[in-house]
């Protein structure tokens, strides 16, 4: 056996241990996934319809569900059940939840393709949340009853739909809530305007003997209450003092006395699985508050959606780009903040949701214009991404100055140009040096796209805490850097202290270790290649020019 076929059966059988270990996690991670997302089933929240088996196992919760379904008084088994691990194997769980959870996004027979085919444009879609915004507030604090959640009705509807009403509902005409909005001009005016808007997706159900106010409120709530009502928390950090937790919901100045105009404001906007406390918004806090200029902090915290599964969170980010721009607009207003003056940092999905704000607020004039002064974009999601257009992402269109750093491209993060400036250290690469096994091969155990796509938070910060440290270079590529070819192109710091006027694409190294800057030497030519190779690249450069 030669060295070839040694070193090709070495390489395969670490590759099946690699294999093994990585789908033994990933089995692990699913397990969790899945009894995080059963456990909040109806049947588990303490009905009598609970039980005592334990709720450790996956499967064991889907055979409860089957069993106790069937008992009176609980939810029939729908045909819906068909996707429900029907081979009872594991794989088929999420199916089946994903399924339902889809489906219960459009539950008043609401066509999904009609609602894609009308609301396609960026700007219909933040015209219809207006509305929707408008017309559900009188009932924005009304809790949804077991009944609705699991999407029954309140009035005449085809059989397939129409569930008994039990003796905590109401129809929509009789809520509370409804009887002194009902009576403003101003209600009725948006309400009318509603109509005419999904009208084309609902027109069916005003033939089943219901009141058109009834059908449509109902739509716009339900809308409302899947997509936008969830409670974003608006959380405003200030140095030596008690952090200030609010909602959009809240009455007078978001945040007081406590916020200040004289001092630049700060909004981070954090990835999924994350919360205000994760590693990306208390490391650039803390680099923050470590220098002597004093900041407005405020921190996005939208965990309450950052742990559904990802393509859920995917579908959902416009309730968050939607709370963020309420409160942009409430600081312009209690505080007289230009946007020219508001820099949003986000993180991964974060930085999509920094874009999109951007363009959403774009989208409130025929002007077009970029209204917001920067957005930060660290390593911007790549997942369900990756032939995403604009409006739907960050791009250099979402605020006057868009600066990305990309830090693991083509695995968690874009490989592609999403700013005025993008800034990709050590290249386009999907790892890091430092990250994954030290001395491993690049392709194999080196690979770490996690540890990559979260350096950049480590960067950002050290850009902060140390100036200067992150020098870049204006360049087509790092082989171009490497090679000396851009010696003689112009130079800016990423990060923080970026200048404005750095626009294209920008390359530098860094090292394995914090610090992690390397300043000069981290966009010099490639000692290896010898001073020689350097001068006579530039030569080269000039003949050609």
């Amino acid at each position: 056996m030669n060295w070839i076929s040694t070193t090709t059966i070495t390489f395969l059988g670490c590759w099946v241990c690699a294999s093994a270990v990585f789908s033994s996690k990933l089995f692990e991670y699913g397990h969790e996934q899945i009894r995080h997302i059963l456990k909040k089933l109806p049947f588990l929240k303490g009905s009598d319809c609970a039980g005592s088996s334990s709720c450790n196992n996956p499967r064991a919760l889907l055979r409860k569900y089957i069993q106790f379904s069937s008992r009176p008084g609980c939810p029939k088994a729908t045909s819906g059940m068909r996707y429900l691990d029907p081979t009872k194997k594991l794989r088929n769980i999420v199916t089946g939840i994903v399924a339902r959870r889809m489906k219960s996004l459009f539950p008043l027979g609401m066509k999904l393709e009609c609602m894609i085919k009308h609301f396609s444009n960026f700007g219909a879609w933040y015209k219809l949340i207006d509305v929707i915004q408008a017309v559900v507030f009188p009932c924005r604090n009304r809790k949804p009853t077991r009944r609705e959640c699991q999407q029954s009705l309140t009035f005449r509807m085809p059989k397939k739909y129409k569930m008994d009403k039990g003796e905590d509902e109401l129809p929509v005409s009789e809520w509370p809530c409804l009887r002194q909005a009902k009576t403003s001009k101003e209600f009725r005016k948006k309400l009318h305007k509603l109509y005419s808007m999904i009208n084309p997706c609902t027109s069916w159900l005003l033939n089943k003997g219901n009141l058109a106010e009834d059908v449509f409120y109902y739509v716009a709530w339900k809308l409302w209450w899947y997509f936008l009502s969830e409670q974003v928390r608006f959380i405003l950090y200030k140095k030596g003092k008690e952090p200030v937790e609010k909602t959009i919901y809240d009455g007078g100045p978001i945040f007081g006395e406590n916020f200040n105009t004289s001092q630049p404001t700060k909004v981070l906007i954090h990835g999924y699985i994350n919360y205000h406390g994760s590693f990306f918004n208390s490391e650039v806090r803390r680099g923050y508050e470590s220098r002597d200029q004093e900041y407005n902090i405020v921190v996005i915290d939208w965990s309450s959606m950052s742990y559904e599964p990802y393509f859920l969170t995917r579908f959902r980010l416009i309730s968050i780009v939607q709370s963020t721009v309420a409160l942009l607009r409430r600081l312009q207003k209690n505080y007289g903040v230009k946007m020219k003056d508001i820099h949003i940092i986000g993180h991964s999905l974060g930085a999509h949701i920094a874009g999109i704000t951007g363009h959403m607020l774009n989208s409130e004039d025929d002007e077009g214009e970029p209204k917001l002064g920067r957005i930060t974009g660290l390593d911007p999601a790549l997942p369900l991404f990756y032939t995403t257009r604009p409006p739907w992402r960050i791009s250099d269109t979402s605020a006057d100055v868009v600066d990305v750093i990309h830090t693991s491209s083509y695995g968690l993060g874009i490989h592609y140009r999403a700013g005025t400036v993008d800034f990709f250290v050590n290249g386009v690469t999907i790892t890091q040096p430092g990250c994954g096994i030290p001395g491993s091969s690049y392709f194999f155990m080196d690979y770490d796209p996690v540890c990559a796509h979260y350096r950049v938070v480590q960067l950002f910060v050290e850009s902060i805490t140390k100036p200067h440290s992150l020098l870049a270079r204006q360049c087509e590529s790092m082989d171009d850097l490497e090679n000396g070819r851009c010696d003689d192109n112009d130079v800016a710091e990423m990060g923080e202290n970026m200048p404005k006027s750095a626009v294209g694409s920008y390359f530098l190294r860094t090292k394995s270790s914090p610090p992690f800057g390397l300043g000069e030497k981290g966009i010099q030519a490639n000692q290896e290649k010898g001073i020689f190779h350097s001068i006579f690249s530039r030569l080269l450069k000039k003949i050609g020019a």
